[in-house]
Parts: C-alpha cells; sequence; structure tokens
C-alpha cells in the first residue's frame, strides 16, 4: 500500500523525501480499536508503513472509552501532504467494529486535547491524574527528558502510582507567530470542558493535577470559574479536584520583557501582558479567588528563539511559592535543582524525581481514599476545612535560576472551597486519612431517617426496672451490663433506641461519657447490614471522640500506611483492638447502643451477639464501666448468657405511648373510636399509625358510618393492613406491583425518577424512557410512587451529595412481600418462582429499554457530540449496567442454552454463534455496547471485551453469572480456554475477583488449572491475591501446581504474603509451597510479607523456616525491605530470626542506608544490632549521605555519633555536598551545621568534578 501520512509535530512538511526521526520524537496514535493491544497496533503500524520501525510505548482507552490513544516513536516518519493536518491510516474492514464512523486511526504530534497515557484496569482504578505544560511548552515533550525517549509520566510515575490514570492536556501556547487571541479564561474554559467526560453516572475519581508555569494558572483559573457554576457536571468537577502540584507556576506574575518581542504584535500578546508581575489585575483577582476556594531579544539566524542570552530572573521564588497563606515551610515546598524549563523533565532514576513522586504519591494515596465519612449526630467528624489528602506540597521557584537557589513545586489542597487554616502534623494528617478509609457511603442513613419520638412518648423506658439495672449498674453479676430490648415488627424499637441514645447524650443524665451507635439498615448498601460496617462506624466514633484510643490506634495504622497500599478493613483486627480497649480501661466510660440486630445479614448476627458478649465480659474482668444496648425483634433466636432484658410490647407504658398518639393524631374525638383503635393495634406502633392515617382519609369524607365500618373491618395484623392497602376491591395494581419488585429486587438503591421510569418502560410500550422533566416533575414523580405505594415506599434523602433514593418505610413490608404469596397476589405472571420470574420480567424491561434507546440511536457514531444528552433517561443507564445481574437471576437453571424466554443478547438465530455471527451483533448493537462501557458496572470492574464468544465467558466468568455462565457453556463454540491481556483466562478472572461458584463450572468444563497468563500468572496466584481461601483450596484440589512461577508476585506463596493473608499463606505452605522460592516484584514470600507490613505473616514464614537471608527484590532482601517501609516491629523479628545486619544488595545496598532516608526509629534498631555505619554503595554512597540528602537532622546526629566518617564520598560528593543542595526552604542549614561541627570539610569540588555533586544549573533565558 502506499506510505501513510503523517503530521510531525503539527507543522506541514511539502518534501517528498521520507523524513528520519530520532528515537526521541514521540508521536501520538488515536482512534486505536478498542480490542487492540500493543502488539497488534505494532504489527499493524508495521505492515501499514514503510520500513518505519515503530516502536508502541503506551496504550490506553481514551476518556471517553470508545477508542483507544497510543503513542510511539517511528525510525522513519513519511512526509505529510501539504495542508494534512494528520497521519491518517485506514483500518482493515474487520475492525471498523465499534463505531461505523470509525474507519481509520490518526497520527500526530501536537497532542492537542486529552491524551491517556496510562490507565489501571477499572476495578484498580483509583485516582485520576492531569498533567498540562506551560507557555511555549508542548503537552508530552515538556515532561520528556532532554535528548531522550524518557518521559516519567508514562514511563516513571504509571509503575509508581498503579491505580492512577495518568493524562496529559495540551493547548496552542506557543509565542513567536501565534494566531491565537485566547485569554487565560478561554485556556481554562478549553480546559475544563475537555475533563467533563470524566464525570459519569456515579462519583467520579478524585483527580490530581500537576502543572507547569502557565498550565497552573490556567488550572487556577478553571477551579475559579467551576466554583461559580451551578452546573451539574461542574459542582462533581469541582468536588473531584482532590490536589494540585505546581511546578514553578508565576502566582504573582513574571518578568514578561524578554517574551514581548517573540509575541510582537500577534493576537497573543494580551495574554502575555496579562502575566506581568508589575501590574496584573487579572493575576491579583484569580489569587483571590484562588484563596477563596481552596531587553528585546532578536532571533537567531535561523529564525527560531534560544536560551543563549545572559540570565535573568523570569518568575521569583516568592511568586512561584504564593499560593494560600497558611502554606508555608517543608509541608508545602520541595525544592527542585533545575531550571524552569528542566524542572519538569526527569531522567530515569532521577533523585530529583524521587523527590516528587513521593509527594505526588502522598497525594493521590491520601485523595483515592475517596468515600466521604458523614456527620456523627448532626456535625462533621473531621474537619473537611483541612483536607489532608492533597495539602502535602511541592512547591518550586523561579522560571530562570539566576541563582542557584531550588525550584519549588506546589501542591494544593483537596476541597479548594475551604480557606481555613489547617492544623499542623503528620498525626493530623493519618487521622484524617484513616477516618475516610474507615467510612463508608450512607453510613448514617438509617439513623437519621428514622423520626423522633412523638412528644410525651417513649419516657416510660426510663423508670423500667429493667433500664434501672442497666443504667445504675446492678446486678453485673447476672447481665454484664448489657440490656437487649426486644419487640414485633413495627412496635417502635428504633424510635426507643434513638429516644435512649438523646437521653443518654443529657449531661444532666450522666457525667462525660463515650456514646457510640449503630443502627442497622437492611434496605441498605451493603456496609448498612454488616458487622464490618458496624465495627467501622463504632471506630469512627471512638477516634473522633477521643484522642487516647487514636493514639493507641496511630502505629497499627501508620505500619500498614508506610507501605503506599491503600487499607483493606477486615473484621478481625477491628474487633480486637476494640475488645483491647475495654481490657485495657483505655478509655472514659462508653455506652454502645447497636439497633436493629435482625436487620444484620444472617451470616453475621452470630458474630456481632458474640463480639458485643466478649466485649461486655472483658469490660467486667477489667472494671472497665461500659453499658450496652441492644435492639431487635424477637428472631433471630440467639441470645447471651447475662443480660437484662424488657419486651415493648407488653409493657403498660408503651400502651400508653400508643394512647397518647391516638389522642393527638386522630381527629374524631370519640372515646370509644380511640379505645378501638388501641386494643386492635395489640402493642404495635406501626399498625397505629397506618390505620389512624386511613380513619382520617374517611373522616375528612365526612362520613361517620363509613369509618366505623373501616374500623371494624381493618385487620389487627400489620401484614394484613398491607394486603389491604395494596388489594383494594380485590383488585391488584399493576403499577403498585411492578414498583414494589423493582424495590425488591433492584440491584442499588434507586433515585426516584428512576424507579418512576422504570415502571412506566415495563407497563406502557410506548414508553421511551426519557425523562420529560416538563411533564413529570421531581415532586411529581415522588407523590405519584407514594400514591401508587399506598405509602409503603418512602423517597429518602442521603449518602454522597445528599442524593434522593427509594426504599420501604419498614422492613416489615420487604418481610410481607416475601412471603405467604403476597407477591404473587400483587403480580399473578410469577407463579411459584416469585424471585426468578421477577428478575425475568425486571431483565426484559431492562432490555426493552436498551431496544428502544438503539433504534432511537441508530445512527450514533464514534464522535458524536450528542451522545450524552442522548443519555438523558436515569433508567438507561440502570439497565445497561444491570443487565447481566436481572439476566442471571431470571434464567432458569435447567435452561438448555437454547429457545426460552431468555435469548442471549450475544446469541443470533443460528444455536451456535460463530465469530462472525457476533462480530456481526455487535455491529448492529453498537449503542447498546456504548453504553454498557459507559455504565457504573462497567467502570467498576467488569471491563472486558465482548466482541468474540471468549470475550462472553470471560464476563461472565469475572461477573460471577453463573446461571448465565451454564446456559452459555452448552454452546459448542465456546472456548473456556481464551486469553485475555490481564487476568488470563476465565479461571484466573474468576479467581482473583473470588468466584468460587464460576471456578466450580469452568473447572467441570475442563479447564487447564495450571495455564499460564495474565497478571498473576496461575489461577492459584490469583486466588491467594484476592483472599478467597475456600477458593484457593478448591484449585489445589484439582491439582493446582503450588510451586508455579510467574507472574506480577513470582508465586502464589509471594501473592498471599504480599496481601497479608496468613490462612492462605499456611494453606499453600502445608501443600508444599516451596518456602524460599525467589520471583516476582518482590523475590521471596518473607521479603513480601516484610515490604508490606505483615508481621502475623512474617511470622508465620519464619516459624515455618523461611531462610532470612535469602537475597532478591528490589531492596535486595526482607530487612532491607522493612527497613524502608519503616517497619521496626518487622526489622527486630528479623534481626532476631538471624538476619544479616549488613548484608549488602538491592537498591540501598545496606539495611542501614535504606532506612537512613527518613526511619529514625529503625535506624536505632540496626545501629543497636552492629550496622556499619560507613558501609559504602548503593544508591546515595552511604549511610549518612541518605540522611543528609534528605535533611533528616535526627538521624545525621544519631549517626555521626555512632561514627560515620563526615567527609565519606557517595553520589552527591561529600555528605556536607549533599546537604548544600538539599538545603534553603526546608532547614538543611541545620543539617549542615551538625556535618560543620563534626568536621566536614567544605570542599566545593567533589570527586566527580561537579558543584555541590550535580552540574551547575543553567538558567532559563531568551537571547539570540
Amino acid at each position: 500500500m502506499d506510505p501513510p501520512q503523517v503530521h510531525i509535530d503539527g507543522k506541514p512538511d511539502t518534501s517528498n523525501a521520507t523524513q528520519r526521526s530520532d528515537r526521541g520524537k514521540t508521536f501520538r496514535i488515536r482512534a486505536v480499536p478498542i480490542s487492540w493491544d500493543s502488539n497488534r497496533l505494532a504489527s499493524f503500524l508495521r505492515d501499514s508503513t514503510d520500513d518505519t520501525h515503530p516502536t508502541v510505548l503506551s496504550l490506553a482507552p481514551e476518556i471517553h472509552g470508545r477508542t483507544q490513544t497510543a503513542t510511539a516513536t517511528f525510525l522513519r516518519v513519511p512526509p505529510l501532504p501539504r495542508g494534512a493536518k494528520a497521519w491518517r491510516i485506514p483500518l482493515p474492514a474487520g475492525d471498523q467494529l465499534q463505531n461505523k464512523r470509525q474507519k481509520s486511526i490518526e497520527l500526530d504530534g501536537d497532542f492537542l486535547g486529552v491524551t491517556t497515557l496510562y490507565q489501571p484496569p477499572p476495578h484498580e482504578h483509583q485516582t485520576d491524574i492531569v498533567a498540562i505544560s506551560g507557555i511555549g511548552g508542548h503537552a508530552f515533550g515538556s515532561f520528556k527528558e532532554r535528548g531522550g525517549d524518557y518521559m516519567w509520566l508514562r514511563d516513571g510515575l504509571a509503575d509508581d502510582l498503579t491505580t492512577a490514570r495518568i493524562m496529559i492536556y495540551g493547548y496552542k501556547s506557543t509565542i513567536p507567530n501565534s494566531k491565537s487571541m485566547q485569554t487565560l479564561a478561554d485556556l481554562a474554559l478549553s480546559f475544563y470542558t475537555s475533563l467533563e467526560s470524566l464525570i459519569g453516572d456515579e462519583d467520579p475519581k478524585p483527580i490530581v493535577f500537576i502543572a507547569h508555569s502557565l498550565g497552573g494558572l490556567i488550572v487556577k483559573q478553571a477551579l475559579a470559574e467551576l466554583s461559580k457554576s451551578e452546573n451539574e457536571v461542574h459542582v462533581k468537577l469541582m468536588q473531584a479536584v482532590h490536589g494540585l502540584v505546581f511546578f514553578g507556576v508565576p502566582n504573582d506574575g513574571m518578568d514578561i520583557k524578554s517574551l514581548i518581542p517573540m509575541a510582537g504584535d500577534g493576537p497573543n500578546r494580551s495574554l502575555i501582558e496579562s502575566l506581568s508581575s508589575s501590574n496584573s489585575q487579572m493575576l491579583r483577582t484569580l489569587h483571590q479567588e484562588f484563596h477563596d476556594i481552596l531587553a528585546n531579544k532578536p532571533q537567531d539566524e535561523n529564525g527560531k528563539w534560544s536560551m543563549k542570552g545572559p540570565e535573568t530572573v523570569l518568575v521569583t521564588q516568592a511568586s512561584a511559592i504564593n499560593c494560600r497563606r497558611w502554606e508555608t515551610g517543608s509541608a508545602y515546598i520541595c525544592p527542585i535543582s533545575r531550571n524552569h524549563s528542566d524542572m519538569v523533565k526527569f531522567e530515569e532514576e532521577d533523585e530529583e524525581y524521587e523527590k516528587v513522586r513521593g509527594r505526588i504519591r502522598n497525594i493521590v494515596r491520601k485523595a483515592k481514599i475517596h468515600p466521604p465519612v458523614y456527620d456523627i449526630r448532626s456535625r462533621a467528624i473531621y474537619d473537611n476545612t483541612y483536607s489532608s489528602n492533597a495539602q502535602l506540597a511541592v512547591r518550586t521557584n523561579q522560571f530562570a535560576d539566576a541563582q542557584d537557589t531550588p525550584t519549588p513545586v506546589y501542591s494544593g489542597a483537596a476541597d479548594l472551597s475551604h480557606t481555613s487554616k489547617p492544623e499542623d502534623g503528620t498525626q493530623q494528617e493519618v487521622k484524617d486519612a484513616f477516618l475516610r478509609s474507615l467510612g463508608f457511603s450512607r453510613i448514617d442513613d438509617r439513623y437519621h431517617a428514622i423520626d423522633a419520638a412523638h412528644p410525651g412518648t417513649c419516657e416510660w423506658l426510663f423508670e423500667t426496672p429493667s433500664f434501672h439495672k442497666w443504667w445504675n449498674r446492678d446486678e453485673l453479676e447476672l447481665n454484664n451490663g448489657v440490656l437487649w430490648i426486644k419487640g414485633k415488627p413495627g412496635a417502635g424499637k428504633s424510635t426507643l433506641m434513638k429516644h435512649i441514645l438523646h437521653w443518654c447524650e443529657d449531661p444532666d443524665h450522666f457525667k462525660p461519657q463515650l456514646i457510640v451507635r449503630y443502627f442497622f439498615n437492611a434496605r441498605g448498601v451493603s456496609e448498612e447490614k454488616s458487622v464490618l460496617g458496624m465495627l467501622r462506624s463504632i471506630l469512627i466514633q471512638l477516634l473522633t471522640e477521643d484522642s487516647t484510643i487514636f493514639d493507641n490506634f496511630f502505629q497499627m495504622f501508620k505500619q500498614r500506611d508506610t507501605t503506599k497500599q491503600d487499607w483493606v478493613w477486615e473484621v478481625a483486627p477491628l474487633t480486637n483492638f476494640i475488645l483491647e480497649l475495654a481490657k485495657k480501661k483505655a478509655t472514659r466510660p462508653m455506652v454502645i447502643l447497636i439497633d436493629a440486630l435482625d436487620e444484620c445479614d444472617e451470616s453475621d448476627v452470630r458474630l456481632v451477639v458474640d463480639f458485643l458478649e466478649n466485649l461486655s465480659c472483658h469490660a467486667i474482668y477489667s472494671g472497665f464501666e461500659l453499658r450496652i444496648c441492644l435492639s431487635s425483634r424477637h428472631y433471630p433466636n440467639i441470645t447471651m448468657n447475662k443480660m437484662v432484658q424488657l419486651i415493648v410490647e407488653t409493657d403498660l407504658g408503651h400502651e400508653n405511648d400508643i394512647s397518647t398518639y391516638i389522642k393527638a393524631k386522630l381527629r374524631v374525638q370519640d372515646d370509644g373510636v380511640q379505645e378501638r383503635v388501641q386494643k386492635k393495634a395489640d402493642g404495635i406502633f406501626m399498625w397505629t399509625v397506618l390505620v389512624v392515617s386511613i380513619l382520617n382519609k374517611e373522616f375528612d369524607q365526612g362520613s361517620r358510618e363509613i369509618l366505623e365500618k373501616t374500623l371494624e373491618d381493618v385487620p389487627g395484623d400489620l401484614e394484613e393492613v398491607f394486603a389491604n392497602l395494596l388489594l383494594e376491591d380485590g383488585k391488584a395494581d399493576p403499577e403498585a406491583a411492578l414498583m414494589f419488585q423493582w424495590v425488591l429486587f433492584s440491584q442499588k438503591l434507586l433515585k426516584p425518577q428512576e424507579l418512576f421510569l422504570a415502571t412506566q418502560m415495563g407497563l406502557s410500550p410506548d414508553s421511551n424512557g426519557v425523562w420529560d422533566h416538563s411533564k413529570f416533575t421531581l415532586d411529581y414523580i415522588k407523590r405519584r410512587i407514594v400514591a401508587i405505594s399506598k405509602g409503603l415506599i418512602e423517597v429518602r434523602s442521603g449518602g454522597d451529595n445528599d442524593d434522593l433514593y427509594v426504599q420501604f418505610i419498614h422492613l416489615s413490608v420487604k418481610d410481607f412481600l416475601s412471603r405467604n404469596n403476597r407477591l404473587q397476589a400483587l403480580d399473578p405472571t410469577i407463579g411459584q418462582e416469585p424471585v426468578r420470574l421477577s428478575h425475568r420480567r425486571l431483565w426484559r424491561i431492562c432490555w426493552d429499554s436498551i431496544n428502544r434507546f438503539h433504534a432511537q440511536n441508530a445512527d450514533f457514531s464514534n464522535d458524536d457530540p450528542y451522545f450524552e444528552s442522548r443519555l438523558s433517561s436515569p433508567f438507561i443507564k440502570y439497565a445497561a449496567s444491570f443487565l447481566f445481574d436481572h439476566a442471571n437471576w431470571g434464567i432458569s437453571d435447567q435452561h438448555k442454552g437454547s429457545g426460552g424466554w431468555f435469548q442471549n443478547p450475544f446469541k443470533t438465530r443460528t444455536q451456535d454463534a460463530s465469530k462472525e455471527d457476533l462480530e456481526k451483533w455487535l455491529n448492529e448493537h453498537k449503542s447498546w455496547y456504548e453504553l454498557w462501557q459507559r455504565s457504573p458496572r462497567y467502570q467498576s470492574g467488569l471491563s472486558f471485551q465482548l466482541d468474540v464468544s471468549e470475550g462472553i465467558v470471560y464476563v461472565f466468568s469475572a461477573g460471577g453469572y453463573a446461571r448465565l455462565l451454564r446456559a452459555l457453556l452448552k454452546r459448542k463454540s465456546i472456548d473456556v480456554r481464551a486469553q485475555s491481556d490481564y487476568h488470563g483466562t476465565p479461571i484466573h478472572a474468576a479467581s482473583y475477583f473470588g468466584r468460587i461458584d464460576i471456578a466450580h463450572i469452568l473447572l467441570g468444563a475442563g479447564v487447564d488449572v495450571n495455564a499460564q497468563g495474565g497478571r498473576y500468572g496461575t489461577a492459584l496466584q490469583a486466588a491467594s491475591t484476592g483472599g478467597n481461601k475456600d477458593l484457593v483450596q478448591l484449585l489445589l484440589d484439582a491439582g493446582a501446581d503450588v510451586k508455579a512461577r510467574g507472574g506480577r508476585y513470582g508465586g502464589a506463596l509471594q501473592a498471599a504474603s504480599f496481601n497479608g493473608k496468613r490462612d492462605i499463606v499456611q494453606l499453600l505452605l502445608h501443600a508444599g509451597a516451596d518456602l524460599n522460592a525467589v520471583g516476582g516484584e518482590h523475590g521471596t514470600a518473607l521479603y513480601s510479607a516484610s515490604y508490606s507490613g505483615h508481621i502475623d505473616t512474617a511470622l508465620l514464614l519464619l516459624d515455618e523456616g523461611a531462610d532470612v537471608n535469602t537475597p532478591g527484590g528490589k531492596f535486595g532482601n526482607a530487612l532491607q525491605a522493612a527497613s524502608r517501609k519503616g517497619a521496626q516491629d518487622i526489622a527486630e523479628l528479623l534481626l532476631t530470626a538471624g538476619a544479616d545486619v549488613n548484608a549488602q544488595g538491592g537498591k540501598y545496598h545496606t539495611a542501614l542506608q535504606a532506612a537512613s532516608i527518613d526511619e529514625m526509629e529503625v535506624v536505632t534498631v540496626l545501629l543497636a544490632a552492629g550496622a556499619d555505619v560507613n558501609a559504602q554503595g548503593g544508591y546515595y554512597g552511604n549511610a549518612l549521605q541518605a540522611a543528609t540528602y534528605h535533611r533528616a537532622a535526627d538521624i545525621v546526629s544519631l549517626l555521626l555519633a555512632a561514627g560515620a566518617d563526615v567527609n565519606a564520598k557517595g553520589t552527591y560528593g561529600t555528605p556536607l555536598q549533599a546537604a548544600t543542595q538539599s538545603a534553603g526552604v526546608f532547614g538543611g542549614e541545620v543539617v549542615k551545621q551538625l556535618l560543620l561541627d563534626a568536621g566536614a570539610v567544605q570542599d566545593p569540588v567533589s570527586s566527580r568534578g561537579k558543584v555541590g555533586g550535580r552540574k551547575k544549573v543553567k538558567p532559563l533565558v531568551l537571547t539570540k
């Protein structure tokens, strides 16, 4: 074929000769089919071009998700014809699948707009990083090493921050010959508009901006504009911004004298002038808004501008580091010893990059602990005006370094709309991160949803003998300080519990104490009904209320925190920590209130009761003053050995409450009617509320006779009242039936508009599922839901952004519908299988909705600018997200795979669909495919290709759709061994996600349990990473090779050790795993456990005979890994087990050098164990140089006292020279003085012939 034509760096080349490109020239390749990997792309480029020798260096989905973008270099680049803007290469016909208009890929060198350099797998994607270059810069080239291929955002940061998507943004910023008339506001508008695709249905990922020079002003202007916007997308985008990293941003302006001649009288001159440091009203205004929210240089003979003139400072240090008033000192400033242009150009293993990487990693690590922690007792549990997620920083200084001062980098705040001065100190930062990691969405919804007690009610409780025994701690030997309130469904137990809480909070009733509470909610998200959710909520409240408790927890949290891992909370450590509080009397007297134990997951109920019983026993034995009050129905039939019990409906005080309510609310002022209502209520408060409402409606109609008849006919049983409400005149309302099915079986809490539209889609064949706001207002929808459900479904607010959602008014409504054929009475079509057939109906509604959407959008194209607006129906997004879930539950286990109600979306008219059939189907239904890709379900971890039959097996296996998979495997064409790039075969995916039922199916279908592939090598390693012990045992029983090598961790044992899965480690060892095998990222199992901070796992491995000195891994051995990560307890354990304190190898050569960077406690331990303080080698050369370079004065002092050679040379010359390079705003003068006092020789030239151990910095200047 003819050689394709290329657009080089945005400049047309009209020569006919093929151009030679050095390897450093990088091009962007856009519109790469979503199913291609880098090998496929490279092969296509080689086949399509003439002797270009392409090297693909990155490949990632574009932010819209429809296609991918790559970066690549070429040995030879064909010329670009006159007038062309890009090099286009036609795609093969078979690959024009994802979109009808995707006919070719496009190659350019401009990198304008958003370019994704790296994207983690969807289930690991936690943060977004967007980098923007400065004036006269290039989106990609500005961040690339000078004269080489290495681009640190793509080639370094992507490896260091594997859970962050990394993007760059390009804009036209050249100064000479510019035709742009854009202002800073225009640039900002284009910038944040390009990022709107980051905002989807669900909460967006936390965003961190990296900005150089003018790019920082664009970011600030964009944030200022977003903070004023009421557009929903803009609000969410603003809320998602968690951090800023500014490199040399001219916050107070810059010296523009050298730039004006370059701009001349061009249209961009006004932009340049607005950046002046002398008199820029625009910058002053922007600076304030940011606070409120978070000589002629002629050309050279070739007509180009160069950096050869006299040195000049364009941006002062004060301007570069002037962001928000309180952000001063080492927490916000990081010196970069580079000129302005080179300060964002890092080489591989660049020590300046190490500084920046650490700061960015801290911001990202804290930002991605994303779920907001909601208020406790009507107030925030931590001060969100200071969000430590991002108020770590890296500041920078000048555009041009005329003086040898370091260039700063700045990082701003998480919540930029707040400007209160934050507290100082690492502990506060860790506490904030800790609280965020414990929190979860809707943590407090149930408590706030409970109405306060009716005036004059509930007071009887405090006079009962049961309450007195509990509160006054009488008969402790019989009740252990536990009060258990029990009652029938709807008796009013939750209202009583909320009333007790308010009573306890009254200071008149008790001395200062800790009061914590948790209200289980069976109708909420999974955490709301789990023992883990309860423990997390309790611990949040304890840590917020008592700093002593936080101090006790601090060391445990800090150890995990040093590994830079996300915290995965587990029941056992949280339980043990709270039990220890009672054992050690570690806090003030405490009251724990636990409501609705019966709404806890059935599998967790016994765990909750055992925990509370153990807690009460520990408190009694230690003398700790603890009161526990819990409530439940009479079921579950679980009890404690020691407690005092109170039955709600049998107490006279409760009867009096019902009487009080009836007299206050029933409009018929007739003692006889009131007494009859109370008698029928039989102690059930909810019955009373419903019936009083019914009678009041009759009273309003003016007929006393009808009211009397209604009262006579109304059943005394609460469920019969529900039945009467829903089956008036013996007829069921189809709309009500479908609403109840949706609320019962939806896969997430539905918004009111979703429920309304889903119901309309199911009832009306003409409904298009689009929400017509003018016809159906939100207020109308809310009233309609309440009316159709007869008040049994309510609209509540809560959770993220205080969103509205629907739920049953009480758990008893769900119970009513789930038994005694009640749901079948409303919908007779579901027969004897109400659950399966309800899901089948909901699946059909989802599928019909998708088909209608497809019919309305048949002309959808890849670059359709109106596609987002077509997603105007909230329900269409739900349908795309949960189509498979309803299909899976709706299909019969006896389904034979052909015919029947379920037509597999990937099944064509032929029973055994071929690859070509499936490709054809997807091409015809690509709008559905687009929907599914954009759905929260897809984006949360199921991003697997669907263009061939193996892809379907992969999706069903990873998603846990066992019934669908069984039906699919009936087809002869399915290959269960097909490989994917990330997880390998379907058995690998199922193993990683812990799908034990899927693993059973696949093993039964004949998969090779030892097949190699994917990130984790084998299914056993994937399962060991995921942590499902039963699944690991299943694979072992199926013949999995416990010694198999390969994958990220090198083997299953290393995977389990790294992730702290002690029980799986034990299982693998007993199955014959090689205890000292070396491989993967972290060498041995012992290294893996030591690196990640799992001391219990490390202890187990040592007990089993692990060799403590086996070399391997980045840091050389387990002791070095523990030392670098600051795991003092593990370092001590390893030394006790015989670790060689002076073993050499790895990045830092010795454990002492690794610890000397910033781990004082570990340094102390190592020196006490005999570490050689003058050992030479490694990244810094010796331990003293590591400490001096990182300004660790306490460690420097300790090493000198231990005999460190104060003049020993290393990477930066002598320690004094290392300290000189890192001095300045970080207080390096203290370190230098320590060295001088110890006899350091002031020699400005090191053995490498460099000043200060590095080449002298050349400033940025613009000359002829």
